[in-house]
């Protein structure tokens, strides 16, 4: 089995969003099921990576470049559309995994053209509308991280929720439980909120974890809060932690640092905004993404002050970690399922 993710995001080492993770993830342990893996994906042209393939893309005068850094082959370009036919060439995929970007409908109906297989692994929350042709296409079937990104795509044809992939080797720490964090401090992820909290308790130290390194945070100086990271080691994140912060003000459609705190048993405070729900459960508290700051303040005064509280939450998180759905050789094993079916189906 030959199996092509392809998106128009770019990809590890360039770009450390979610959905790359995730794909890096799979991608590992399908290499070590014995399954062929690629990559097609979208172009910064920054680092050493991004530099390597613009030097490629001159001296041998094509449009992308090639490299072998994640462990498999990865194909960066500014145009993947551009560029997926003579990738498929090459790679001679199975099934095609296109996830996400601006390019999504081109991207897919450029593989169904070459009567690929094709399943589109869904993360976000955008429509993704699909013409009458595609929306009927037997070629085509889609995979959601979430129930709350299922519900958002009532017209495709989902075969499976597939949650991200949390290996509990890349997260789990011993923690001392002293500060509060949030991480990727923004409007959209609820920074408001947590400045908000942080100046009613003074006497809660605030960790906000920056994910960039040029990442500028331009906020009211307060002695409690500090300002730390980025870490390629998540480990680093979550060893301080007692409460993780998740206010967000956006749908987001998982919730990933749920995840990854929990298995360390760090509940979360977090809002009710789309699949944070989900991802939250029992380990934590969620509450309307619009809560008055009292609100706020009082959820997370409940997780710091009241030990026997904070213990229950500590320990339903843990438990929730343990879920069978979410355990990685699951979530890997239903991926090949549904992949393998699809293309038994359809050639």
């Amino acid at each position: 089995m030959r199996i092509l993710f392809a998106s128009t995001h770019k990809y590890l080492p360039e770009l450390h969003g979610g959905m790359e993770i995730n794909t890096h993830q799979l991608a590992t342990r399908l290499l070590s099921a014995g399954i062929s893996v690629g990559v097609l994906v979208g172009l910064e042209g920054r680092g050493r990576v991004g530099t390597l393939a613009k030097l490629q893309m001159k001296m041998l005068g094509r449009k992308w470049g090639r490299d072998h850094v994640m462990g498999y082959p990865v194909w960066r370009t500014y145009d993947p559309s551009a560029v997926a036919d003579f990738v498929v060439d090459e790679f001679k995929p199975d099934a095609v995994v296109v996830q996400g970007g601006h390019e999504f409908i081109k991207l897919v109906s450029g593989f169904i053209k070459r009567k690929l297989p094709v399943i589109g692994y869904l993360h976000s929350h955008d429509r993704l509308l699909l013409d009458v042709d595609l929306s009927r296409e037997g070629r085509l079937v889609f995979m959601v991280n979430s129930k709350f990104t299922a519900s958002m795509h009532p017209e495709k044809r989902i075969v499976r929720v597939l949650p991200p992939i949390v290996p509990r080797r890349l997260y789990e720490t011993e923690t001392d439980r002293t500060a509060a964090v949030l991480i990727n401090p923004s409007k959209y992820k609820g920074l408001d909120v947590v400045m908000g909290m942080a100046r009613a308790r003074p006497d809660i130290p605030f960790h906000l974890v920056m994910t960039k390194k040029k990442q500028r945070l331009e906020i009211e100086k307060l002695p409690n809060i500090t300002i730390t990271g980025p870490f390629d080691d998540m480990r680093k994140v979550y060893r301080n932690a007692r409460v993780v912060l998740a206010p967000s003000q956006c749908d987001e459609t998982w919730g990933r640092i749920a995840t990854e705190a929990h298995v360390s048993g760090i509940p979360v405070l977090a809002s009710t905004r789309g699949g944070l729900l989900e991802a939250v459960g029992p380990g934590g508290i969620c509450l309307p993404h619009n809560s008055l700051n009292e609100e706020w303040v009082a959820a997370l005064g409940k997780m710091w002050d009241d030990p026997h509280h904070y213990a229950q939450l500590s320990a339903a998180a843990a438990d929730y970690a343990k879920r069978r759905e979410i355990q990685p050789d699951a979530l890997v094993n239903g991926f090949v399922e549904e992949v393998c079916a699809h293309v038994e189906r359809v050639t």
